[in-house]
């Protein structure tokens, strides 16, 4: 397969736009439904032995609802831009910086399960102080180990 592959700046970018799409309402959500929670105890220290105790504070039903609806966005974003990268090879983020996750062996979008697989697989990026993620700085097709377990390219956009 005859493409260029996309560098680390790229593939780095794209990933907080995409973070920036589906975590930014969750990330309010879950503010808020903590701020509530944890507003709600009441502490006071004894100033002789320094001990500090506190009552209530045992959460709010609202704040545990805005923590749960908060989680099954990001659950639903996640789930989307999965959808996107599998059947596309493109996520907004992607989109924006023209480029996309190819099989390496024919060239086209991996699939909705395999972009599961392949999210899964960077997990293995994450082992040695994630020098997976790294490891397109250095490598001939600037794949990480996912990509080379999943045989996946990141190229850019015609």
């Amino acid at each position: 397969m005859q493409a260029f592959y996309a560098g680390w700046g790229s593939r780095v970018a794209a990933l907080i736009v995409d973070f920036l799409i589906i975590g930014v309402v969750p990330g309010i959500l879950y503010g808020i439904g903590i701020g509530m929670t944890v507003g709600s105890a009441n502490c006071t220290t004894d100033p002789v032995t320094y001990h500090t105790s506190c009552s209530g504070g045992g959460g709010s039903a609202f704040g545990s609802i805005l923590i749960a609806i908060g989680g099954l966005i990001a659950l639903a974003g996640a789930l989307w831009l999965l959808y996107q990268e599998g059947t596309t090879g493109q996520t907004p983020g992607k989109k924006m910086v023209n480029i996309r996750v190819l099989r390496e062996a024919d060239g086209q979008p991996i699939g909705f399960g395999m972009a599961i697989v392949r999210r899964i697989c960077h997990a293995v990026d994450e082992f040695a102080c994630c020098v997976g993620f790294l490891w397109p700085l250095w490598d001939a097709k600037k794949q990480t180990f996912a990509d080379k377990i999943m045989g996946t390219v990141v190229v850019k956009s015609q």
